[in-house]
């Protein structure tokens, strides 16, 4: 069975306070985000390849973009003057909140979303 990491660690995140798992490039930019937004903190074991995971103040984390939907959110989309939710996106430049996404005028896929 194929399993999307992203979704995984979403899944997770929402049913499990302490999280450990294996590594992957699109989740530790991910993780780097919301570390950097205050959401969680992680710790990440090179010898081990693992991470682990302290995510006690996310309240609901949803996926929106994975391989079968993928979701564009362009610099002048609604979504942006969204204020109940905080959307991290894949742009060119890499993943990033959509309120730093929009003041630099990029466009990128939704990949996960934040209700307060």
């Amino acid at each position: 069975m194929i399993t999307y990491p992203l979704t995984n660690l979403i899944a997770r995140l929402n049913n499990e306070k302490t999280i450990s798992l294996k590594k992957t490039n699109i989740i530790l930019n991910l993780l780097d985000v919301l570390q950097s937004e205050g959401f969680l903190s992680y710790s990440f074991n090179p010898y081990s390849n693992n991470i682990t995971i302290n995510s006690n103040l996310i309240n609901k984390i949803k996926a929106y973009s994975v391989p079968n939907r993928i979701i564009f959110m362009d610099s002048h989309s609604s979504l942006y003057l969204s204020n109940s939710k905080l959307y991290i996106i894949l742009t060119n430049l890499g993943i990033m909140t959509h309120i730093k996404a929009r003041s630099l005028g990029l466009n990128g896929f939704i990949l996960v979303s934040i209700s307060s």
